[in-house]
């Protein structure tokens, strides 16, 4: 699941921010800037996922209240 995606991903983050810091390497900071990164773009694709689903829900509730409107309309409600 992308929400448990996105928690191990920080946890890794933050593992290399903490090597990073205690390392003082150059390698250490390009391995935190690259977990930092797939980090970032999961939380991101994670918010995008949410959007959408709340859009879709909107949408099928727009949907549902117009079937009713016409249920009603005719007779059938």
């Amino acid at each position: 699941m992308l929400v448990d995606q996105v928690h191990h991903l920080d946890e890794l983050t933050a593992d290399a921010d903490l090597r990073r810091l205690t390392a003082e390497t150059p390698l250490a900071d390009q391995a935190w800037r690259e977990a930092r990164t797939d980090s970032d773009r999961h939380t991101a694709s994670l918010e995008e996922t949410r959007r959408r689903i709340a859009d879709l829900l909107e949408e099928r509730d727009a949907l549902l209240d117009r079937l009713l409107e016409l249920s009603t309309a005719t007779g059938r409600g």
